[in-house]
């Protein structure tokens, strides 16, 4: 990113520039991104591809204010703390409950500040932390879910505790991947059709969650989870009422996922 995209960015995400790239710093960029910007499927829905390259994703998620996907919001967050001079790689981190080719259906950031590592994940579903994770074990107390990350010897894996049990979400280990590797294994892949079939849309504030996930609205206040089950036509109100969706992006219709 060249510095003028690069205050674009921050500048989306509500962020000050800084000199010290402290872990403060990062903390601020993080967490004011998961507040900016929507974890998003809608444009895939719609029957569009992935925004793979830079200046496609600078220009639908950075300037449009559209959300995105892992793949995309994470690649974004890399660069720009690349361009920010953070010690910054992107990796695989295949979630653990899923089946298929798991191998490739999330992306993350791995930051290091002072000797420590922090896991970065902006786009992680309703999961994502507003807060860096320690990769030390350290718990991170966030307001809907807490965290931490283990680490066997051979892989580390993200734990999220949620109703109080521990669950494991995915494991990743500290092998650097570029975009084309994530693109190369995409197509054609169970996490390709899973993002093509299923409406996901995640809206994050300072206290709760809004997920739209299929025809099922859920909600976090807190670690307080409500959830409902909703009519195929009202889900363009839903959208419009409680994500961040510009009005020309709101489909009107679903026929990729409704009768």
């Amino acid at each position: 990113m060249d510095h003028k995209q690069v205050e674009q960015y921050l500048s989306r995400i509500d962020v000050a520039e800084c000199d010290n790239k402290s872990y403060d710093f990062l903390a601020t960029i993080q967490r004011n991104h998961v507040l900016n910007i929507d974890f998003s499927n809608l444009h895939m829905i719609a029957g569009k591809e992935l925004r793979w390259q830079l200046s496609d994703a600078f220009e639908d998620i950075l300037l449009k204010r559209c959300g995105g996907v892992c793949f995309e919001l994470n690649n974004l967050m890399y660069l720009l703390l690349l361009s920010l001079n953070f010690d910054v790689i992107l990796m695989a981190a295949p979630h653990v409950r899923r089946r298929g080719d798991t191998t490739v259906d999330h992306a993350a950031c791995l930051v290091k500040i002072d000797g420590c590592q922090y896991l970065v994940d902006v786009a992680d579903g309703y999961y994502s932390s507003r807060i860096p994770v320690n990769l030390n074990g350290d718990v991170v107390e966030d307001i809907n879910f807490s965290y931490k990350v283990a680490n066997d010897g051979h892989k580390y894996t993200l734990k999220v505790k949620e109703n109080d049990e521990w669950n494991d979400r995915y494991t990743f280990n500290l092998k650097p991947k570029t975009i084309g590797y994530f693109q190369n294994e995409f197509i054609g892949s169970t996490t390709e059709k899973f993002f093509n079939e299923n409406v996901f849309l995640v809206n994050t504030t300072t206290v709760d969650k809004r997920i739209l996930f299929e025809k099922r609205f859920i909600c976090f206040n807190g670690k307080e989870k409500r959830a409902k089950d909703i009519d195929e036509n009202c889900l363009q109100e839903i959208i419009r009422t409680h994500f961040d969706v510009p009005e020309n992006l709101i489909p009107t219709h679903f026929p990729k996922i409704l009768p």
